[in-house]
């Protein structure tokens, strides 16, 4: 995990290496443009469990000295259906979701103490995005619309370590990219974490990602939030 998977504090004579496996059960809230106006979707409580077809979240990093190898990995397959905002036009309106995002970051820590510890990143985030849209019918006849897109975007981010007990510690991380009109992405992740073994850890905590990009001259916005669980597994 991005802010979890985080070594124990002290500089390494030789390669760290942490795996994460955790779930993310993330609320969906998109905006999609069409001919019609913008599609908004923002499912809550029960629904969140019932939209959410598949999840799947991992993290690889190897440490030494004060540099990093990070590779996180997820990919999100959502679904909602809500009434539509163009009146007697269309009765419903189905969003769907599917995304392969895979980020790689290069890590620098700038401090360290015995209880805490601080790095900055930089590299990049890839996604692989099958939005459609679906307008069941109304007085108008049903309709379907799909965006699709891959691309780069590059991103700096920031995160902390924070020792509170013997087993006990937190996390924090958070990056920015895109740097463009047609582009932007943006993350924000927190756990608290206890050591269950020396080498092995249990997460728990939060995570948002908001992804804004234009495909196909349409404005297509995407958060996804929600709590997060996990182990960390080092070695």
């Amino acid at each position: 995990m991005l802010v979890a998977a985080i070594p124990t504090v002290g500089h390494a004579e030789k390669w760290e290496k942490v795996i994460t496996l955790y779930g993310w059960v993330p609320g969906m809230d998109t905006s999609i443009a069409t001919e019609f106006g913008d599609i908004e979707s923002n499912p809550s409580g029960s629904d969140v469990l019932s939209d959410l077809e598949m999840v799947f979240m991992g993290t690889f990093e190897a440490h030494r000295g004060r540099w990093g190898i990070i590779k996180d990995i997820i990919y999100v397959d959502l679904s909602d259906t809500q009434d539509t905002p163009f009146g007697r036009l269309f009765s419903e309106g189905t969003t769907d979701i599917t995304a392969w995002v895979m980020s790689g970051y290069l890590s620098y820590q700038l401090a360290e103490s015995s209880t805490a510890r601080y790095e900055v990143l930089g590299g990049f985030r890839y996604f692989d995005l099958d939005t459609s849209v679906s307008l069941s019918e109304g007085t108008r006849p049903s309709q379907s619309r799909s965006l699709n897109d891959n691309w780069f975007d590059p991103v700096i981010g920031v995160r902390a370590h924070w020792k509170l007990s013997e087993k006990w510690s937190a996390s924090g991380f958070a990056d920015y990219g895109g740097f463009s009109d047609s582009s932007t992405t943006w993350q924000v992740v927190g756990t608290l974490d206890y050591d269950i073994t020396e080498g092995l850890s249990a997460r728990f905590g939060y995570r948002h990602m908001d992804i804004r990009k234009t495909i196909k001259g349409s404005d297509v916005a995407i958060g996804l939030s929600g709590p997060i669980f996990g182990l960390t597994y080092r070695f």
